[in-house]
């Protein structure tokens, strides 16, 4: 898309998972918000952690990638299955 400048609807993107539910234009606001919302509930350091993976993973070849997430992964679970946050 990026190079033949082709547009897609949103049920297109849908189903090619560049989106993931399309809503009605009049409910637009309130699903964005929503989103907003759920995404501002977050912890901050989840999130500068997953930032952090999508950074680094993006110049490292896909099986590196990979790894690096599993053990970011892992040791946030543990750190959070022992009560930290």
């Amino acid at each position: 898309m990026n190079l033949s400048g082709r547009k897609v609807n949103a049920q297109q993107a849908c189903e090619w998972g560049l989106a993931n539910r399309v809503v009605e234009a009049d409910q637009l606001r309130e699903a964005a918000c929503g989103l907003g919302r759920e995404v501002a509930g977050c912890g901050q350091e989840a999130q500068l952690t997953i930032k952090g993976l999508i950074e680094t993973g993006w110049w490292e070849p896909m099986a590196d990638a990979f790894e690096r997430e599993q053990e970011v992964s892992m040791a946030a679970f543990t750190k959070f299955a022992a009560g930290g946050k």
